[in-house]
């Protein structure tokens, strides 16, 4: 396991994660930039909830700097948990699935974080969703700032464009 809050980046991932190159993850916020992890290690989250699982590589970024994540998803991939027994973060993940943003806020309303890393749903109805769903947490990083919706939805709460994968917004 990678020093506390020194974080995984591209290249411990994608060595023990050779899949991590194939296209699947060609729209994952891992890239061997390591922006998302640059991103993580200045903000200095403790406590996350991630809206938008997929296949949990992200998550391990996350659980890798911060203390604990809440992931939530409508949609149940097996191979998160091997994703994530690879790296020893089992311990600091709860994964989460239900059928509907309603019993996901539901969930949501008990948890005490300190910020949100939302990647689900690429549009702006969802992506405003997500976002008073979670804007209680008032340190937000979304992914997929470019997506037209997403990106006119950012520009309505003023969050900062970092570049065309992510936007910070906080309260």
């Amino acid at each position: 396991m990678e020093e506390k809050n020194k974080g995984l980046g591209f290249r411990e991932l994608s060595d023990r994660l050779p899949e991590l190159t194939q296209s699947r993850f060609r729209h994952s916020a891992i890239t061997d930039t390591d922006v998302f992890k640059q991103i993580l290690l200045e903000k200095k989250p403790k406590k996350v909830v991630e809206i938008g699982t997929f296949c949990g590589i992200s998550t391990l970024v996350l659980a890798s700097i911060a203390d604990f994540v809440w992931t939530f998803d409508v949609e149940k991939r097996e191979v998160v948990y091997d994703n994530w027994k690879i790296f020893d973060l089992t311990n600091k993940i709860r994964y989460t699935i239900l059928p509907n943003r309603k019993s996901i806020n539901k969930e949501i309303n008990k948890i005490n974080a300190d910020f949100c890393f939302i990647d689900a749903i690429h549009d702006y109805p969802n992506v405003k969703a997500d976002f008073n769903m979670c804007k209680k947490f008032k340190r937000i990083l979304f992914h997929d700032a470019a997506f037209p919706g997403v990106n006119k939805f950012l520009k309505e709460i003023n969050a900062e464009i970092i570049n065309t994968d992510f936007a910070y917004w906080e309260k």
